[in-house]
């Protein structure tokens, strides 16, 4: 898991930028500068996504209902989905080209009895009674990081998110995500949301904490891809006109992040050290 989470992230940014947000001249509010955290997040983790060496990837036994294959809740992207007990794949595919290209085999039994095609998030099988258990193999859907201190009506298994910090407003969105707690209740813990209401901005997460419990969500990327975050936020953040920057500061944090950024491009590109053919499925 990485040590890293999104309030260390965050106060990581002020230092580098030299930020007092209390101060009457500040340039970047906390919400500013996790704004511009939250966008370089979101751009090393569709970079990772797209790469072959499945860093986000994850899986679960899902069983079937009525011919309907519901994804996990952090479901972003498939990469396969195989039946358990034959460990034969799904097919995914439009029902027509299905019917089209996946003929009887020679047992008699049909290919296309393990295929479906992707509707929102369900896979919809072409028999309409299959009800097998299938493994689900995914990258992790991207969410955003939060991080802030804890609203009223946190307590026992119950932590409730302050609407300034700006937290999802959809529901189940930081299911399964882990959450950081870095002062008051629950100082020093990890634990995982099992349930999350947009309306409330409650999470549902087991320990004890407080209104003056600290946290943050903790990141799903490569410790690798930390700095590249941090100094991303930083060049972005940089480029705001007022934000008064010396020239020569502004030219070392954009130096600084494509140094970072091409290094890790290259670092992340290879899966295992000197394996220049790595794929998934």
């Amino acid at each position: 898991m990485n040590s890293m989470n999104c309030y260390m992230a965050l106060e990581d940014l002020k230092n580098r930028l030299n930020v007092d947000p209390d101060a009457e001249d500040a340039h970047w509010s906390d919400i500013e500068l996790l704004t511009k955290l939250r966008f370089a997040y979101k751009k090393v983790w569709m970079n990772l996504s797209m790469k072959r060496g499945n860093w986000l990837g994850t899986s679960s036994l899902v069983t079937a209902s009525s011919g309907v294959i519901t994804l996990p809740d952090d479901c972003g992207k498939i990469q396969r989905v195989e039946e358990v007990s034959t460990n034969y794949p799904i097919k995914l595919n439009a029902f027509q080209q299905i019917r089209d290209y996946y003929p009887q085999r020679a047992d008699g039994f049909n290919d296309s009895y393990l295929a479906g095609s992707l509707f929102g998030n369900t896979i919809k099988m072409l028999a309409d009674d299959y009800s097998s258990q299938v493994r689900v193999f995914y990258d992790k859907r991207y969410v955003a990081p939060i991080c802030g201190t804890a609203d009223s009506g946190t307590g026992t298994d119950t932590l409730v998110l302050k609407l300034a910090d700006r937290p999802s407003m959809v529901d189940d969105d930081y299911n399964s995500v882990v959450f950081s707690f870095m002062a008051g209740g629950g100082v020093g813990t990890y634990a995982t949301a099992s349930d999350y209401v947009g309306s409330t901005r409650t999470v549902t997460i087991t320990g004890s904490y407080s209104t003056s419990t600290i946290y943050g969500t903790v990141f799903e990327i490569p410790e690798e891809a930390n700095e590249v975050v941090i100094l991303e936020a930083a060049k972005n953040a940089a480029s705001k006109p007022a934000s008064h920057l010396k020239d020569e500061y502004y030219r070392l944090i954009r130096s600084d992040a494509k140094e970072a950024w091409n290094s890790f491009e290259e670092w992340a590109e290879l899966r295992l050290k000197d394996n220049q053919n790595i794929g998934i499925g």
